[in-house]
């Protein structure tokens, strides 16, 4: 199983997150970047294991986005056996 740390401290704005997510993910080049296409990379994403780390900093700096870019791998995890996500 892959292993991926997210840092919410390396989020503290939309694009940022976005292209912190997709280079501890190796997303490819085409991804997207926004919460559509995150939750295309997570639902057909191979056995992996998320974890969050600093998650206040990620809501303070993102608020409302940050809560729907959590609930983005939430559901995603729900949906997709193979994913596991967690904040730590």
């Amino acid at each position: 199983m892959k292993k991926i740390i997210l840092d919410g401290a390396m989020m503290g704005e939309k694009t940022a997150a976005h292209e912190h997510i997709a280079a501890a993910m190796d997303f490819p080049d085409w991804y997207g970047k926004n919460l559509d296409a995150l939750w295309d990379m997570l639902s057909a994403c191979g056995e992996t294991e998320v974890e969050l780390v600093n998650a206040p900093a990620l809501l303070n700096a993102l608020g409302d986005y940050a809560c729907r870019l959590l609930g983005c791998f939430y559901e995603a995890a729900g949906e997709n056996e193979r994913l596991k996500f967690r904040v730590i």
